[in-house]
């Protein structure tokens, strides 16, 4: 049966006019036609920009200057070293690699002390890193007019904390510098947290 033919079925011929049964004819081809086509605002939803978070794992794929080094450190050497007794403020070394083409990555994250982050951790992305046998250094990128610099080792502890948290040590001079300057270096043995115990 034709579409034609249900609308006169519907409207009684008597009743509608020529015209209202052309009108009828192109409502009921209207709504035959919404039915077969996809919901406008279903296709809309979907193609909506999800929000972006900046994730860690985001930043530490951003350009800097990684170049690669030669470095006799385990695997285990690598994650966060405590930066003080507050869980929350950490080295995170990233070892990327192994033998002579090593890459370290990273960042320190510290909870800030000025009026507008007080308390808030504050994460420094490394923004250039280099690695040899016998150093490690690494320069962040600024957060809030601040930066930090390290250079240093990771040592390994000793055969009586193998199990134990502190196994290895990230061990050398760690510089807070300012817009205005610099803080005095200070000399640091940073413990290795236990697995379980880095940020990343």
């Amino acid at each position: 049966m034709s579409l034609r033919r249900r609308v006169r079925r519907a409207w009684p011929a008597s009743r509608l006019s020529d015209g209202q049964h052309r009108r009828a004819l192109r409502v009921a081809a209207g709504v035959l036609l919404l039915l077969f086509l996809p919901l406008p605002f279903a296709t809309a939803q979907q193609q909506l920009p999800l929000p972006q978070l900046q994730r860690r794992r985001q930043a530490l794929e951003e350009s800097g200057i990684f170049p690669p080094g030669r470095s006799n450190l385990p695997d285990e050497a690598a994650g966060a070293y405590a930066l003080s007794t507050n869980p929350a403020e950490v080295i995170e070394m990233i070892l990327n690699g192994d033998g002579n083409d090593v890459r370290l990555q990273g960042y320190l994250t510290r909870l800030g002390d000025g009026e507008s982050d007080q308390g808030a951790p504050l994460t420094y992305f490394f923004a250039r890193t280099t690695v040899s046998p016998t150093q490690l250094t690494f320069i962040t990128r600024q957060v809030h007019g601040l930066w930090w610099s390290f250079a240093g080792t990771i040592d390994r502890g000793s055969a009586q904390m193998s199990t134990q948290k502190g196994y290895y040590f990230l061990n050398g001079t760690l510089t807070e510098h300012f817009d205005t300057g610099q803080s005095q270096p200070q000399r640091v043995r940073l413990p290795l947290l236990p697995e379980g115990g880095s940020t990343q």
